[in-house]
């Protein structure tokens, strides 16, 4: 229905929210099936494990035919709505992780960090973030591709798959955490330039009094906390041998240093790419090109000094 119709249709008529509805389906099913052997009917499972890459296919076409043509393209001849259309991939996913945990293991390095990518959005945005606005091509892979970096240097340190997904989550929370607050409180997005300015945060801690904010982190810390419980009791295999993750540990790091040491290289190649830069409103630049690559774009300018009574 949110899909046919529009965004809140559900919440409009049936007086509650889709994304609760979601989470409460899958901790349900979670529970369910983990603990009392409760499952949907194993032809159902199969043809949704059928159905998830062709209609991941679909989805990246309605985005490309979308952004292609012009906004409302696809709902004005398809009469669908591409930005919810995601989250009938979303309740696919959740389907094949819990009832084929062990395929999702297989494949855990390639789709985490697109959940990633996704979820970032939404918890730094939350309603503000325009699935069309930032699901191109580009950006996604743009995202997708620092997400997996970030992946690849949690993995280096342990020999575990458990411990480097704690490490990777708790970097996931915390990042986007502070980005939600500073883009709600300040509408300017973190940057790794903030550390020096630490000593002002005495200045930002009033505004966390508020109700919401108390309830939203902690919504998210239970939901951490859930997370860490199933890595720690479900993730117990290794992580690939030591030669192997220092090789990515090295790819990774030249990555993430590339902006700080070679910071006209860098430019230079962001603006022969496809990627389109809003210098004049950079809220919207981390709206249209991604959070963490605004956090990345912005490592150019570390070796810079701030200027004097900077504040």
């Amino acid at each position: 229905m949110e899909i046919y119709f529009y965004s809140g249709f559900v919440q409009k008529h049936f007086l509650i929210s889709f994304n609760l509805i979601l989470i409460l389906y899958f901790l349900i099913a979670f529970f369910l099936f983990k603990f009392k052997q409760v499952s949907l009917l194993p032809k159902l499972i199969q043809l949704n494990s059928f159905l998830f890459l062709p209609l991941l296919l679909f989805y990246f076409l309605l985005i490309f035919f979308e952004e292609y043509n012009y906004p409302n393209f696809i709902y004005g001849h398809l009469h669908l709505n591409p930005a919810n259309f995601i989250y009938l991939l979303f309740t696919s996913f959740l389907i094949i992780f819990i009832y084929h945990s062990k395929k999702f293991q297989k494949l855990f390095y390639f789709i985490l960090p697109l959940i990633s990518v996704y979820l970032s959005q939404f918890i730094t945005f939350g309603k503000n973030f325009d699935f069309l606005k930032f699901s191109t091509i580009k950006s996604i892979l743009a995202n997708y591709l620092l997400w997996s970096v970030l992946l690849l240097i949690s993995i280096f340190p342990f020999k575990k798959k458990r411990d480097s997904l704690f490490l990777y989550l708790s970097f996931f929370f915390i990042f986007n955490l502070i980005n939600r607050y500073k883009v709600k409180y300040l509408n300017v997005s973190f940057s790794l330039g903030d550390l020096k300015q630490a000593n002002n945060l005495k200045n930002f801690f009033p505004f966390m009094l508020d109700g919401n904010i108390i309830k939203e982190v902690i919504t998210i810390i239970v939901l951490f906390l859930f997370l860490i419980i199933l890595i720690k009791k479900y993730y117990i295999k290794n992580n690939p041998p030591l030669k192997i993750r220092l090789l990515f540990f090295i790819l990774s790091a030249l990555i993430i240093t590339t902006p700080i040491y070679f910071p006209d290289q860098y430019k230079n190649f962001i603006n022969n790419s496809p990627l389109k830069l809003d210098l004049l409103n950079p809220i919207n630049n981390c709206k249209n090109n991604g959070i963490l690559f605004c956090f990345y774009d912005d490592l150019k300018n570390l070796r810079f000094p701030i200027p004097s009574g900077y504040n």
